[in-house]
């Protein structure tokens, strides 16, 4: 059998295997959702992407991984404490320098920062037991608000 004739059948239940019209729009759907994205992001400038952020994504994977590594060893909690502390020890001191003294510091905050959120998270649904399924979401949905 043709792919043309299998598409109705996966879409659209009650639709005629010869009958193509409604594929044709899901394909027309498909194609928009790609060209209106695409036509967005072309007009703008792009900017240049600097050592420092390639450093500090660097950091923010390591941060990740030793994170993954240490959680079979330490408690989360502890885990927590240690990464928030980072966090808070590498930005406050280039408040008060100037040049790549404080930029070289800050490049190290990605490092910590990058455990803070999966921790908050595995430590929030925990304990929620039969509710994890609906409590995940609103946790998840929090976060996004906020950074919006």
């Amino acid at each position: 059998m043709n792919l043309h004739y299998r598409s109705p059948r996966v879409f659209f239940k009650t639709a005629d295997p010869k009958d193509l019209t409604n594929v044709q729009w899901a394909y027309l759907g498909t194609a928009a959702s790609i060209f209106f994205p695409a036509a967005v992001f072309f007009f703008p400038p792009i900017l240049k992407v600097t050592d420092r952020y390639a450093i500090g994504r660097g950091d923010f994977a390591l941060g990740r991984i030793a994170t993954v590594d240490a959680k079979t060893i330490i408690k989360p909690r502890w885990i927590l404490t240690i990464f928030i502390s980072g966090v808070i020890n590498y930005i406050a001191p280039p408040m008060g320098t100037h040049g790549k003294r404080g930029v070289a510091v800050l490049c190290l905050v990605p490092s910590f920062k990058s455990s803070v959120f999966p921790t908050i998270f595995t430590l929030s649904i925990r304990g929620l037991g039969r509710h994890t399924k609906r409590g995940s979401p609103w946790i998840v949905a929090s976060v996004s608000l906020d950074a919006t």
